[in-house]
């Protein structure tokens, strides 16, 4: 059996071919030499790396009271957090405080 590392093949997918020149054989692209009789069968391609695991977390979802009494949820969707509060419309790039304060009941400030 040979075993070639995916580094060897075609564009690392795991493909590749054989190429006769003369009296040798070679596994194409990486011009590595083997025996005449080689067949696909007494070739292995070493595994392709696993995925990294992801870690999901759970949609949640908050109630905060507003300075002016008014109730407001803030929902995480996905990791993405959004609050219906009028200042997190107008703030783009920051955080509401109710978001801030989301976050920090889940220890993530």
């Amino acid at each position: 059996m040979i075993t070639i590392k995916r580094s060897q093949t075609c564009n690392g997918g795991g493909s590749f071919t054989f190429f006769i020149k003369g009296d040798k054989k070679f596994i194409c692209p990486a011009w590595i030499e083997v025996p005449m009789d080689t067949e696909l069968k007494d070739v292995a391609v070493e595994e392709s790396p696993k995925a990294p695991q992801i870690k999901v977390t759970p949609d949640k979802e908050w109630t905060f009271t507003g300075s002016k009494g008014n109730l407001y949820s803030v929902t995480r969707n996905m990791g993405s957090y959004a609050c219906t509060c009028p200042a997190s419309m107008f703030q783009k790039f920051k955080d509401c405080k109710h978001i801030v304060q989301a976050k920090a009941e889940e220890n993530l400030l």
